[in-house]
């Protein structure tokens, strides 16, 4: 999916891209490309797991679902803990493709909800 974007880059992080002549663009596709379940849960000891991280803490801290989503959530949650604890002993690449599958099926059933939730919802035609 290829996004146009408008975001408020922090001086911080502005003059650090600055300084080291950093094309800020390349630094966020770099964290965002990190972010990953799969990859999270199957290489566990991966420098590559901070972006996941911070995704989490932003679900945990900032992102509120209502209760009917968390629930709905809570079911995949599970699928997916026990695919990766089923066949944790594998490869760390069959646990993270059996974790994809468990996302992907989850997306598919996430977004059926939500337009079933939007239909369901259209005005009465009169």
């Amino acid at each position: 999916m290829e996004l146009d974007l408008k975001i408020n880059l922090p001086e911080d992080f502005t003059m650090l891209c600055e300084i080291f002549a950093v094309k800020p663009q390349f630094i966020i596709q770099l964290i965002i490309d990190q972010i990953s379940f799969p990859r999270f849960y199957a290489h566990s000891f991966d420098k590559g797991k901070w972006a996941t991280l911070i995704f989490l803490d932003y679900l945990d801290n900032e992102h509120h679902l209502d209760e009917k989503e968390m629930e709905f959530n809570e079911h995949y949650l599970e699928k997916f803990s026990d695919a990766v604890e089923a066949i944790k002993e594998n490869s760390p690449a069959v646990v993270e493709e059996a974790a994809r599958e468990v996302i992907r099926e989850w997306h598919k059933a996430i977004s059926k909800e939500r337009a079933k939730y939007l239909l369901d919802n259209l005005p009465k035609e009169e």
